[in-house]
């Protein structure tokens, strides 16, 4: 069942090329009449102050961040971080196009840093930000100035980079040599999951493939369909033990059992209330842990699924793009307006609700175009970052605690941990080492 979203007139012909910008050019379209009616983020702006503190999983430290968010159920560890944000080191390697709305992808494997630029270079540096290795993955005259949007992930032993160009790659970790590639023509849009000898991706026409891992051949394809316009936020995969958890721009959720090789449930987003427009469909990466899903989107839901069986467990009105994280009692979540939740697990019931972006209305700030992009939690405090390098932090013991912090122009990638010390890219061009 789709989801009714209304799109008038869009003459944005995908799939049948990999140069396919997928961002829609608003004023463009509403230029040659098409109606585009803005999301208004409604819905309950009250304070919710039910708790003062938390508890959350204990401490660990890890060396490898081999997913964007740390395996394949986007289920990161509870990092040990000083969290002063002090600037260890800042390093310049990658050329970076400014139209670029993509955003990159930092991994740390065996002690070395992992991402690659708008250029479609692959540069490895050591925990140091030197530079151990850049290599270009495609030809200048295959891309020219589109943007490259690329996924990666790594077992450990090999990396894995797929892209908007319809191409997905192996590389060995101990000299980078290609192992193999496979170019498929039509743009991969999802992350990448890994799951014993296979590695999973889909693309924009709404086709999920499974590959050998050692080859790149084929394994099998799904095609689930999709729109005419639509958001690359849209597709998301995860694996969780033997599921594979993947969505579409139609807003359709279904789940792979990978042992038996069969689809065992589907079910369709359902808009709440407050979500009255018809903006592309965009999800939150999925986060699974004891056999439930936790699921949030632009619709105006965020849910708790049943793994198994695909039924709903609870369901709150939240709009949101970014991973909630679950703690041992309670999910927290960050809406894209700036409130930041906290539920309780069993029940979905609210337990906080207040708005951290207040704390820099209170000085004068804009923040009408504030976009959290990164969401986690360290040594016993939760921090949001947003796309114009502020950083907020949240004390899980003193919930009122709110502090913010800028600490660059512009954060445009994950955040990977190791050790005690974070690495993310921003202002355009420099790969950043904080703790």
């Amino acid at each position: 069942m789709r989801i009714n979203l209304i799109f008038i007139l869009f003459y944005l012909i995908v799939g049948c090329s990999p140069k396919v910008d997928l961002a829609l050019d608003i004023e463009n379209l509403k230029k040659e009449g098409t109606t585009i009616l803005q999301n208004k983020h409604l819905g309950n702006k009250q304070n919710i102050l039910k708790i003062s503190k938390l508890i959350t999983y204990p401490i660990k430290i890890n060396t490898n961040w081999t997913y964007p968010n740390y395996n394949s159920q986007n289920l990161p560890l509870h990092s040990a971080f000083e969290a002063a944000f002090s600037i260890n080191k800042k390093k310049n390697y990658f050329e970076n196009v400014t139209n670029n709305y993509y955003q990159k992808i930092v991994l740390k494997i065996n002690n070395n840093i992992v991402f690659i630029d708008d250029y479609s270079n692959l540069i490895i540096l050591n925990d140091s930000l030197e530079l151990i290795k850049k290599f270009k993955i495609h030809k200048d005259r295959y891309y020219k100035n589109y943007p490259l949007k690329f996924s990666l992930v790594s077992d450990g032993k090999n990396l894995f980079v797929a892209d908007n160009l319809g191409s997905i790659f192996a590389y060995e970790l101990n000299n980078y040599k290609e192992i193999w590639r496979n170019d498929l023509e039509v743009p991969f849009l999802s992350n990448l999951s890994l799951f014993k000898n296979s590695i999973f991706v889909s693309n924009s026409n709404g086709k999920i493939y499974s590959f050998d891992i050692f080859t790149g051949k084929p394994n099998w394809s799904y095609e689930t369909g999709t729109q005419t316009a639509k958001s690359h936020k849209a597709y998301k995969l995860s694996i969780i033990e033997d599921k594979l958890l993947f969505s579409n721009d139609f807003g359709t959720i279904a789940c792979v059992d990978l042992t038996l090789k069969k689809i065992i449930w589907s079910s369709a987003l359902q808009s709440s209330s407050i979500y009255n427009d018809s903006n592309l469909l965009e999800l939150a990466d999925f986060v699974a842990e004891n056999k439930a899903v936790y699921i949030a989107s632009n619709l105006g839901k965020f849910i708790k699924v049943d793994l198994s069986s695909g039924s709903i467990l609870w369901s709150n009105d939240a709009v949101s793009t970014t991973a909630p994280i679950v703690n041992r009692d309670t999910v927290a979540l960050v809406e894209d307006n700036g409130f930041f939740n906290v539920y309780a697990k069993d029940t979905g019931k609210v337990l906080y609700k207040k708005n951290i972006l207040n704390s820099l209305r209170s000085q004068k700030i804009e923040i009408e175009n504030i976009k959290v992009n990164n969401f986690f939690l360290a040594s016993g405090s939760f921090y949001i970052t947003t796309q114009d390098g502020y950083v907020f932090s949240v004390n899980s013991t003193d919930l009122q605690s709110v502090q913010h912090k800028k600490i660059a122009e512009k954060i445009n990638s994950n955040i990977a941990f190791s050790k005690k010390n974070i690495f993310f890219i921003a202002n355009k061009s420099e790969i950043i080492k904080s703790q």
